[in-house]
């Protein structure tokens, strides 16, 4: 998701998370958007990660890293981790 509109990013994220369809494709795309330092989208690709719960090996390191940011990003990144960790529901 090289889309330099951020706008356009959050809602490219949103309907993944949404849609739940083709995690091989959807996961690394959020992946990549997790990375952005425009935290309306990164924030967005928290929640829609955390909606492929099976991907759970390739979600959780990354979300980890996300953590360690010095933004909002990573207070959202935290619950997301934790949610994961205990299996707990995905609130929106």
């Amino acid at each position: 998701m090289k889309e330099p509109d951020a706008q356009v990013a959050y809602w490219a994220a949103r309907l993944l998370g949404d849609v739940q369809a083709q995690p091989e494709l959807a996961v690394p795309a959020l992946l990549e958007c997790l990375r952005q330092t425009n935290t309306l989208v990164a924030s967005q690709a928290v929640w829609s990660l955390e909606q492929f719960r099976s991907k759970a090996d390739l979600i959780l390191p990354a979300l980890k890293e996300a953590a360690q940011r010095k933004d909002s990003v990573a207070g959202y990144a935290k619950a997301a981790v934790s949610r994961l960790e205990a299996g707990a529901p995905v609130n929106r």
